[in-house]
């Protein structure tokens, strides 16, 4: 094991003892690392090395989440451009709807206006006809007075 060398902040660090293996810091949480001060040169390297592996996993988890948040803003710009065209569409289709009911109502006036004036021209043939039928029994009658008549003379 290599001696822990402490380094006042003030002073140059000493040069790290020579070893055949260099000593390891173990993997701890880096959000709580260890006093620096109390590290050698080779500790020091690995904790930089892990910090800036640290980093570069960072930087990469942030490139994905900035990477998936614009895909997820360009979906829910498309999902809301979807949903203006539809709702478009549908006031389109509300329009067109309208005015089918419109020209659906003129008919139905058109309609019941001409069944008025049908059911009118019904009325005038068979008051037409109620006439005819009691002009033809008048004619029937003077007909029948007009032979009585003649027969009598």
């Amino acid at each position: 094991m290599v001696p822990t060398i402490r380094i006042d902040p003030g002073h140059p660090r000493p040069a790290a003892p020579a070893t055949d293996d260099p000593p390891q810091i173990p993997d701890a949480d880096l959000s709580d690392p260890p006093d620096v001060s109390l590290l050698d040169r080779t500790q020091l390297a690995q904790l930089a090395r892990r910090l800036v592996e640290r980093h570069h996993e960072l930087c990469r988890q942030q490139e994905e989440l900035n990477a998936a948040l614009a895909d997820f803003d360009k979906r829910q710009r498309r999902s809301r451009m979807e949903q203006q065209e539809r709702q478009l569409e549908l006031r389109e289709q509300e329009k067109e709807l309208d005015e089918r009911a419109a020209r659906l109502t003129e008919l139905a006036d058109e309609l019941e206006r001409r069944c008025a004036e049908q059911e009118a021209r019904e009325r005038e043939w068979k008051e037409r006809l109620r006439a005819s039928e009691s002009e033809r029994e008048a004619f029937g009658k003077r007909e029948e007075q007009w032979r009585e008549e003649k027969s009598q003379l």
